[in-house]
């Protein structure tokens, strides 16, 4: 059997506790999932900083999915009012007929 040299862990930065900047906005409110995946490596040797913009990150895509999914349904609410694909192209800031590539099966 091979010689194997033990694995160094990287020392443990001290985590500094830094005012927020007055334009900064509020801190998300921490919701725990029922589930959390291991983490990689990669991301257990980030300072303190970095992993804060990884939570943000991921907060942010929570978000995206929620708003994505209110405008696909009210896209799909106003198919059934009757307003065409070229408005809701133009009030969304593309073409009817992306819009209608884009949402057309949730209408």
């Amino acid at each position: 059997m091979a010689n194997r040299r033990p694995v160094r862990k990287a020392p443990q930065q001290r985590q500094r506790t830094q005012p927020a900047p007055p334009d900064a906005p509020p801190a998300p409110a921490v919701v725990e999932p029922a589930w959390v995946p291991p983490t990689p490596r990669a991301v257990a040797r980030l300072g303190s900083e970095q992993r804060a913009a990884l939570d943000w990150l991921a907060l942010v895509a929570v978000e995206l999915d929620r708003v994505q999914q209110q405008l696909g349904e009210k896209v799909a609410a106003a198919r059934s009012q009757g307003v065409s694909w070229a408005s809701i192209g133009h009030a969304l800031g593309t073409s009817g007929e992306a819009a209608r590539q884009r949402w057309g099966s949730a209408a």
